[in-house]
Formats: structure tokens, sequence, C-alpha cells
């Protein structure tokens, strides 16, 4: 999770800096049985630079998880660095996918990244970002925010945020906990005050089941659409911090299947899928 710091040494080096992108390729898709597969997936980005061959299995996955599994869009994080970036690109140039990344904003001297990247079969209509004005510990070397998306499906806009929030450590997870809680308010401001309904909010949210279950209590307008108390998507401790939110019922109700792919080990997050029906 000490990304922050060896992700801005890599960037001096390089001497390269994100760029907010959105790339258009010429596809006309449909859903396959109009069903909507999404997955989430923090690929884990601290030392990539000198971890490559890893992330060539990550980009084999992605195209695995694209073309044999027919997912519609993947959301990522931890996607620190340029070069990462790149290699998703080339890796998978021939599918003709849509990509969106925040830019990277100037502190320190140096570009420091979102780790965001949101790849999609659909055109990418809109996007936005926010970066959260408040981060603890490595968390504050980083551009951590969120990324609003706007991808239209069977010409109807899906509202999607993907984020990575503050991240926690065992003896101050209380008071980190409590700043990831802050960060998804911002979330939730944000979309009331944009008048944007209906939309589904997924990441890394670095909170455990129990701070997730009280936050769920406390925002009627909130409801994971699937069972998730006895769930584990991060690995190293044997957490939930991954989670798809279901906002003002743009699921109208209905429960999604839910995955983990707990046999992929190339991160210490599992990815994570969630299948909407009937879209």
């Amino acid at each position: 999770m000490f990304w922050g710091i060896i992700a801005k040494i890599y960037n001096i080096c390089s001497k390269k800096n994100h760029i907010s992108t959105i790339i258009k390729p010429l596809a006309n898709l449909e859903l396959k049985n109009n069903n909507l597969k999404i997955v989430s997936y923090n690929i884990d980005g601290l030392f990539a630079h000198y971890n490559h061959i890893n992330y060539v299995n990550i980009c084999r996955y992605l195209r695995y998880l694209f073309t044999e599994k027919n997912i519609d869009i993947i959301c990522l994080q931890e996607v620190w660095e340029i070069s990462i970036y790149n290699m998703i690109k080339d890796k998978l140039s021939d599918l003709n996918l849509y990509y969106a990344q925040p830019p990277t904003q100037q502190k320190y001297y140096v570009g420091e990244s979102s780790g965001l990247l949101t790849i999609s079969k659909y055109p990418i209509t809109y996007t936005d970002f926010q970066r959260y004005d408040y981060l603890n510990w490595t968390c504050n070397m980083t551009s951590k925010g969120f990324q609003y998306l706007q991808i239209n499906i069977k010409d109807t806009n899906f509202n999607i945020i993907n984020t990575h929030l503050q991240c926690s450590f065992n003896k101050l997870k209380y008071l980190f906990q409590n700043n990831a809680l802050d960060q998804m308010n911002i979330i939730l401001n944000y979309l009331k005050d944009q008048n944007i309904e209906n939309v589904l909010i997924l990441g890394d949210l670095n909170l455990d089941t129990i701070y997730m279950i009280n936050y769920l209590k406390q925002h009627d307008e909130l409801n994971i659409p699937y069972e998730f108390k006895n769930n584990i998507t991060f690995s190293k401790q044997s957490e939930q911090l991954d989670y798809f939110i279901d906002y003002n019922n743009l699921l109208n109700n209905k429960k999604a299947k839910y995955k983990i792919m707990n046999n992929i080990y190339y991160s210490d997050h599992y990815p994570i899928m969630l299948t909407i029906n009937d879209i």
C-alpha cells in the first residue's frame, strides 16, 4: 500500500506525466444476453516498474476478461505509472476499447497520479475527476480522488464512480477509515450537488465490513446489491475492502450477480465482478 513515494521517484526519473485520456475506437457492440458485466480491480501498482512480468500477466488477464468472459467495463485502481497505462493500451490495442484516466496533478514538483483507469467496450461520453482535499500518510503523495463517468449503453448513459479511498494501517485504522468515510461523503455531496441520480459506486474503498455496514445504515440512498458480509477481497489481511454500491436504486431493487475472482494472484486484491441483468 506504500505506493505513493515509489511512484513519484519513478516519475522523477522518467520525467513523464499522465495525460487525461479518452481513446475512442470504432466499435459497435451489443450486450450479451442484455447483461452488463463490470469488474473492479486494484492491481497493486507499487514497484510496477520493477515487476514488469507481473503487469504483463495482468494485461493478459484483462484481455482474457474482455474476450473470454465478456466483461463490458473494467475499473482499475493503482495504475500509478504511465508505463503501466501505456502497456495496457498496447497489449489491448486490437480490441478497440475506450479508455479514461484522470489528469496528473502537479505537486512536489512532479506529477502524481490518481491511479484510476476505466476501460470500456462502450463509448465513454463524459468524465469528471475530483481530488480528495485531505489525504493522510503516503496517500498525500498521490492524487487520490474519484472519477465520474457516463458510459453510453443502448443509447442511455450508465453512471459510474471509480474511486480509491484513503488507505489504512492496523495501528491507525480508526483514524484512516474515518477519513475514508469523509471521502465517501464528498462523493455523495458531489452527486447531490450535480443532480446526478442512479450511479454505481465502485472501487477499493478501504472500508472493512463493519465500517461499511454502519455507513449504509446512515444512508438510505445506498445499497449493496449482493450478500457481502463474509467476503474477502484483500488477501494480505483477509479483509473486504472492495465494493459495488448502488446509489439511488440504479438497479431497481434487483439483486445482481457478484463474484470474487479469488484464484487470481497478481495483486494483493482480488478482482470483483458484478453482473447486472436485463440492463
